[in-house]
């Protein structure tokens, strides 16, 4: 994608909260999913284990590492990469989201993207063992050792998968006030923000 289709395609964004109520609102695993379980849990989830693991620096990138979604929608992996030249678009986009909203881009480096991966893998697995519907369990994918870190995804993916479906989807409250999950995304990733820019500036 040029920099002016990325421009027209998240032009329409206009905040942190904006991006948690979209991503709220898309269910993981094609809504197939044992209960209501949406891409903004999942991305709690992987920014949380980074919070709490050696990279709270980059957690920031963890929330936002699926924010391409608000635009493509959730897309499984095999057919992600099949249809979006390996996921370059993907990344075109998030990288324009992440602009766009003052996400420093020199810490979305491969290192950083190949870790959050790593977590995110770890997180679906964690789903996969709790809210993903049988048929996804078949197909053939990297498991996890068992380990402190899967235990927290697990625990942290069935809090999220107990909460009823209104908290994600319903957007804003009065006196456009945002609540809930979509509050407490907006502000991990503020805070994650605030701590790159003061590390840059040391």
């Amino acid at each position: 994608m040029d920099a002016q289709a990325v421009a027209d395609a998240v032009g329409h964004i206009g905040s942190v909260a904006s991006v948690g109520t979209a991503l709220g609102r898309l269910c993981r695993w094609g809504g197939c999913s044992i209960t209501f379980y949406p891409v903004l849990a999942h991305s709690l989830v992987v920014g949380e284990i980074l919070e709490r693991g050696t990279a709270a620096n980059l957690a920031v990138y963890g929330y936002m590492h699926d924010c391409a979604e608000v635009i493509t929608g959730d897309i499984t992996a095999i057919v992600k990469t099949s249809s979006m030249t390996d996921g370059l678009e993907e990344d075109a986009i998030t990288r324009g989201i992440m602009k766009k909203l003052c996400i420093p881009l020199e810490g979305w480096t491969p290192e950083t993207r190949n870790l959050v991966h790593e977590v995110d893998l770890l997180v679906t697995n964690a789903e996969w063992e709790t809210v993903a519907p049988d048929e996804p369990r078949r197909v053939v994918f990297e498991p996890c050792e068992p380990s402190p870190m899967l235990s927290l995804a697990k625990d942290l993916t069935n809090f999220y998968a107990s909460l009823p479906s209104s908290c994600w989807t319903s957007g804003c409250g009065p006196n456009h006030n945002y609540t809930g999950p979509i509050a407490l995304f907006a502000a991990r990733v503020q805070v994650g923000r605030r701590l790159l820019d003061a590390l840059r500036q040391r």
